[in-house]
Formats: structure tokens, C-alpha cells, sequence
């Protein structure tokens, strides 16, 4: 069973922003009984930057998303629970899906969402696995969009059958893998609508920005992103026109 704990990722001394504190309270009030941890420079017993040299690199480049990346598999590795991006907003309850060993979510047909995800054990295989890919990855500024999360997780998951259906729950091993109107109803491109099945909305928000960056940052950081779908998305084809085309 899945602990009644949820983690976030705060690294880089800054205050919480009201929005940010407004998502934790609706975490709070649909879960009230969960416990809220938030991963940063002194919990060390969660996640040791000194471990990996990528989020070494990215912590010195104060690039905190990417320390993030691994921080929140590190955490859940170790304690089992539920990680949650801070740009999250949560609708209703967990307690009727933590009966399972481990939960992923899509973003869209192609990637997975790795701004939440749940796991029941610790030391999760999966989770485990994709730490190792971090110990040998290096950060690398000039080439984000390669090393992101979302790429680096689904392209452990493509490599283990992920599939682009995107009205089913996909299982694979022990995971399950949730199509996108669970957890992401709302696209980051705009359309999509919250249903009744819906747990979360993830908002997509860019909060390692600091706040004096102006409105050009933001419009790149979002062109970014798109590209990074982009890129994605024509890689996973090319894979499965691969692995198709001589059959």
C-alpha cells in the first residue's frame, strides 16, 4: 500500500509563493490525514546532492528543477509515498488508489508526467533504475531539453512497452501508468477539461524562475517545453517505426 505522504521538491532558500502555498492547502484539505514533506538542502536522509554529480552541477548552475529531478525519486525511493510538483492542485482524495504497488501518469500519448507519481515500496525497481541512469548523466546547459525529466523517465518506460494509448491505464510490471485526464486533464497547450475521474491538475508552471525574470524568459522557457513535446514525440516514433518495420 502506497504511505499517506506526500513530497515536494524546494530547493534554493527562497520563500514559498502564495501560489505554490495555495496548492499545498488543497493537498491538505482533499487528504487531510496525509503527511506533507518538503525535500530541500537539509534533508539529507531524503536525497544527498553529493551523490550525483548532475545535481551538483545543476545546484551550482541554480538551475533547481533539475536538482529536483532527482531529489523527488530519491525521496520516494527511500520512504515509498506520493511526490507532487508544487505547481499541482489536487481535486479529491488518494485513498482509493493507494492500493497499488506504483503510479505513473501521462502527459500526453507519448510522455510521461513526472510531476507526480506514486509508489507503494521502498527501493522501487523502476525508481531505482532511473536513479542509475542520473549517476552516470551529465548536466549540461546548452542541451536542457535532452536531460529533462520527462525525457530521461520516458524513455526508461518506452524501453519497457509504453504504449500511446491514452484512454486506458496501462499496466507495466508493477506499475500502472494513468492516461492524462487522471492526473493532467488540462493541456499545457490549452483545451483538455476536468472530469469526474480526475485527481490532480497540473499547471505547468515554471517555478525555478526567479521573479525578476522578465516576460521574453518566460516565452522561451514555454517555446522550450514544445520543443521538448516535439522532440519526444519524433523520437518515440522513430523507435516504434523501428521496431515495426521489419516484421
Amino acid at each position: 500500500m502506497i504511505p499517506k505522504k506526500i513530497f515536494y521538491a524546494w530547493f534554493g532558500g527562497n520563500e514559498l509563493p502564495k501560489s505554490i502555498q495555495k496548492n499545498i492547502a488543497t493537498w491538505k484539505k482533499m487528504n487531510p490525514d496525509y503527511e506533507i514533506i518538503q525535500i530541500n538542502e537539509t534533508r539529507k536522509d531524503l536525497f544527498d546532492c553529493e551523490e550525483y554529480q548532475f545535481a551538483i552541477d545543476a545546484y551550482q548552475a541554480e538551475k533547481w528543477a533539475f536538482v529536483s529531478d532527482i531529489a523527488r525519486l530519491s525521496a520516494i525511493y527511500k520512504q515509498g509515498g506520493i511526490y507532487l510538483d508544487t505547481d499541482v492542485t489536487v481535486l479529491k482524495s488518494f485513498d482509493d488508489i493507494l492500493d497499488n504497488d506504483e503510479i505513473w501518469a501521462k502527459e500526453n500519448s507519448y510522455t510521461i508526467n513526472t510531476g507526480l507519481f506514486f509508489a507503494a515500496k521502498t527501493h522501487s525497481l523502476n525508481i531505482g533504475n532511473i536513479l542509475k541512469l542520473y549517476k552516470s548523466l551529465k548536466f549540461d546547459l546548452t542541451n536542457l531539453t535532452k536531460i529533462s525529466t520527462v525525457m530521461i523517465v520516458s524513455q526508461y518506460f518506452w524501453n519497457k512497452g509504453l504504449s500511446t494509448n491514452n484512454t486506458n491505464i496501462q499496466h507495466i510490471g508493477n506499475s500502472l501508468i494513468y492516461p492524462t485526464y487522471f492526473f493532467a486533464p488540462l493541456h499545457y497547450w490549452g483545451g483538455g477539461k476536468i472530469i469526474k475521474d480526475s485527481y490532480t491538475v497540473h499547471k505547468y508552471a515554471a517555478s525555478w524562475l526567479s521573479t525578476n525574470k522578465n516576460l521574453n524568459m518566460l516565452i522561451r522557457n514555454d517555446v522550450r517545453w514544445l520543443f521538448n513535446q516535439a522532440v519526444l514525440n519524433i523520437e518515440w516514433i522513430s523507435r516504434y517505426v523501428a521496431k515495426h518495420k521489419y516484421r
